[in-house]
């Protein structure tokens, strides 16, 4: 959508101050600051909205807007949010017993119990959906005492966002994964977002469109209209 601004004076004296718009988003002056972290804070805010919103795609085994999917849940860990008190009451026997053998066999037979739950439940286990404190750490504009894990601070140029929990880092990561004594990885790779140069131009759309007004308004203020 077009935007008219109008502004008296030269045609040089109006072009010259929009070329420092460059210099002004670098942080490379301490002009129009506030104006300049309006823009940043509302691309940021419309970068995790997509984020919070096609994390929920993939957390209920869809495939999000940049073609991202992740692993399902293992047997085990559906059997556990099926029934928390009997996996806590079968680890208790596991602990007394001591016995390798009667660990893979309890082992064995509550996972497929547990997967005949689920099941049963048509798959509707969401993944990465535990307590919420990982979807819900994914707001910047809420970071503080009612988000202990949102990460939202400013830098030259540059808005740093998104979430400081150690759990989400170990699903996001590229680097080398602990694995299990047989080799496998202890947790499977669940990146909570594609990489940027993978964003479909829909979704940056919608972030340019985000920071639109407050550029507009940044604009406004050096032309002094």
């Amino acid at each position: 959508m077009n935007q008219t601004i109008r502004v008296r004076g030269s045609r040089n004296a109006v072009r010259n101050r929009i070329l420092q718009l460059p210099s002004i988003m670098a942080g490379k002056t301490n002009r129009y600051q506030s104006e300049a972290r309006e823009m940043q804070l509302a691309m940021a805010t419309k970068t995790m909205e997509i984020v919070k919103r096609e994390f929920m795609v993939k957390a209920h085994g869809g495939t999000d807007g940049a073609g991202l999917s992740w692993p399902p849940l293992a047997e085990y860990t559906i059997a556990k949010r099926l029934d928390q008190e009997r996996v806590e009451k079968l680890k208790a026997k596991m602990k007394r017993t001591r016995t390798d053998k009667f660990y893979k066999k309890a082992r064995l037979a509550y996972e497929r119990s547990g997967y005949q739950l689920y099941l049963a439940s048509n798959g509707s286990i969401p993944i990465l959906i535990d307590s919420a404190d990982m979807y819900e750490s994914l707001s910047p504009g809420f970071a503080g005492r009612k988000n202990p894990h949102g990460v939202i601070r400013y830098e030259a140029g540059a808005i740093i966002f998104g979430t400081n929990m150690k759990r989400a880092w170990e699903h996001h990561q590229d680097g080398p994964r602990k694995t299990k004594k047989d080799g496998t990885p202890l947790l499977p790779q669940r990146r909570l977002w594609a990489k940027p140069a993978e964003w479909p131009r829909e979704w940056l759309r919608e972030i340019r469109d985000a920071g639109r007004d407050a550029s507009v308004a940044l604009v406004k203020r050096m032309l002094g209209a």
